[in-house]
């Protein structure tokens, strides 16, 4: 069984309204700035074994990042009521349009060594294997604002 186990979710939404000053002629500007993103994750650590010949412990790490700025208006720019956002939500959007995914896995192990001439009490052999794998999506700029990558690490001591 894991020794940890963890699940979270957040939400944030800000509005934000910026008004120039009329200066001589020119006019007064209204700038209006929305954003309404959630975030989600999961992970968990687990030694598999300890204090055994293998001594393995995994950990796996999981977390999105979406967009439910496209419920804030309608399709002509201007705001939509609260409860036909919320409707939209609970209505299947959950959390909206994912902009980012990461994940990471990680195996590690440190053999027991036998006791021959007390070679356990000088030496520890430590070895790991890591992968993470991400993407992005910028929904501001459709073809090039998008990214994936992913890296991987083996490690012996």
């Amino acid at each position: 069984m894991p020794q940890t186990i963890s699940w979270n979710i957040s939400a944030r939404r800000s509005f934000s309204l910026t008004q120039t000053r009329a200066i001589g002629q020119s006019l007064s500007q209204e700038t209006v700035s929305r954003d309404f993103t959630a975030n989600r994750g999961f992970n968990f650590n687990w030694k598999v074994t300890e204090k055994a010949l293998i001594n393995l412990t995994i950990a796996y790490q999981t977390d999105f990042a979406s967009s439910l700025t496209h419920l804030e208006t309608d399709e002509f720019n201007n705001p939509r009521p609260e409860s036909a956002i919320w409707s939209d939500i609970l209505g299947g959007q959950f959390f909206g349009q994912d902009f980012r995914y990461n994940q990471s896995l990680d195996f590690k192990t440190s053999p027991r060594l036998p006791s021959i001439a007390k070679i356990n009490e000088y030496f520890q052999i430590t070895a790991g294997y890591n992968v993470r794998y991400g993407w992005n999506n910028d929904f501001r700029q459709p073809q090039v604002g998008r990214s994936a990558g992913f890296k991987t690490e083996l490690l012996l001591d």
